[in-house]
């Protein structure tokens, strides 16, 4: 129904807006600095930054994804109930139908939030893991030989596991159907993730409280 779908793109934005930017900084935080890590031992003297820089974000996207899907499942869950059961409480009166209604359109609708949430985590994750590798290799092109450590070029086989990563990115659908824009979340989202998460963001037009 019309108003249904209204009540769910609501709801979608409102617990998006509350759950996503903690689970953004977190989620990138921790994996830009394992990445960091792993790439300056794999890639210490690579002189192709080109090619460094394309390692790094195959591997923080995965991990800055898969980290921020784990992690916003539940509170998201949480929170859609709770909206869901606001907007809906006024106009359902069985309290059984307005839990199972309730129940039922969280289910088969979390994937979109979190889709939302876990592309933001990706796309943020690639702007971090630069902040955070190029003033470490800038270092570390300053010591001297005798204190750079003795590694070459990845091998083939290390190489593989950061084009491994790249496969395995899971990026949210190009179209996720019902739910939100999330505008107001921190700015984590881009203007290329919101036209690819549009909603009907009816309360944000003032239709609901």
């Amino acid at each position: 129904a019309p108003m249904l779908k209204r009540v769910l793109a609501v709801a979608v934005d409102r617990a998006v807006r509350e759950i996503i930017q903690p689970v953004v900084e977190r989620s990138c935080t921790i994996s830009s600095i394992t990445t960091r890590e792993l790439v300056l031992k794999d890639f210490a003297r690579q002189t192709d930054f080109a090619k460094v820089h394309r390692a790094a974000h195959q591997m923080v996207q995965h991990l800055a994804g898969s980290l921020a899907l784990v992690t916003c499942k539940e509170p998201l869950r949480v929170s859609m109930s709770n909206h869901l059961r606001s907007l809906l409480g006024p106009s359902v009166a069985d309290q059984n139908l307005l839990e199972q209604t309730v129940q039922a359109v969280c289910a088969d609708n979390l994937e979109i939030g979190c889709a939302i949430v876990e592309r933001a985590a990706t796309e943020r994750a690639v702007r971090d893991v630069d902040e955070f590798i190029s003033p470490a290799f800038a270092m570390l092109r300053q010591q001297p030989p005798s204190q750079q450590r003795p590694l070459g070029a990845p091998s083939p086989a290390s190489l593989r596991v950061y084009e491994d990563f790249g496969r395995a990115i899971r990026l949210a659908p190009a179209q996720v159907g019902q739910p939100s824009s999330a505008t107001g979340a921190g700015g984590l989202i881009s203007s290329s993730t919101q036209q690819q998460a549009q909603v009907q963001s009816a309360g944000q037009a003032g239709e609901f409280p």
